[in-house]
C-alpha cells in the first residue's frame, strides 16, 4: 500500500510551518491518522514516497532549529502524534475535508507549494 497521499500531507503541514518559523509556539505537534507514515518518516528507508518524507525531515529539522535558537529551549521536540480519523479534534475535520478537494485537484497555487511539488 502507497502512503504517498500522507507523505505529501507531512510535508505540507511542515511547509505551513516553516512559513510560520519566526512565531511558533513552544510546543508543536503535527498529527496523522496514518500509523506508516509516521513510522516511515521515523525510520527513513529506500521505499516508494521516502523522498518526500526525506524533505519532511529536512524542513522539520530546520524549523525545530530555528525556534530552539528563538525560545532558547530545546526542550520541546516537534512531535508527529498519531491521531485517530474522524476523532473529533479541532481542526482534524477542516484538514479531511481539504485533503478531498486535494485529491480531486483543488489544490493551492503552485507558488504557495513546497518546490518538491
Amino acid at each position: 500500500m502507497s502512503y504517498e497521499a500522507e507523505a505529501i500531507g507531512l510535508l505540507l503541514g511542515a511547509h505551513l510551518l516553516y512559513r510560520e518559523r519566526n512565531s511558533l509556539p513552544g510546543k508543536v505537534v503535527i498529527y496523522t491518522d496514518n500509523q506508516v507514515a509516521i513510522m516511515a518518516a521515523t525510520k527513513p528507508r529506500a521505499k516508494l514516497s521516502q523522498y518526500i518524507l526525506k524533505e519532511f525531515l529536512t524542513i522539520m529539522e530546520d524549523i525545530s532549529e530555528r525556534r530552539n535558537e528563538r525560545l532558547g529551549d530545546d526542550t520541546q521536540p516537534i512531535k508527529i502524534s498519531w491521531i485517530s480519523a474522524h476523532s473529533g479534534v479541532q481542526g482534524n475535520e477542516l484538514v479531511d475535508s481539504e485533503a478531498k478537494l486535494a485529491a480531486r485537484g483543488k489544490t493551492s497555487a503552485i507558488d504557495a507549494l513546497p518546490l518538491l511539488l
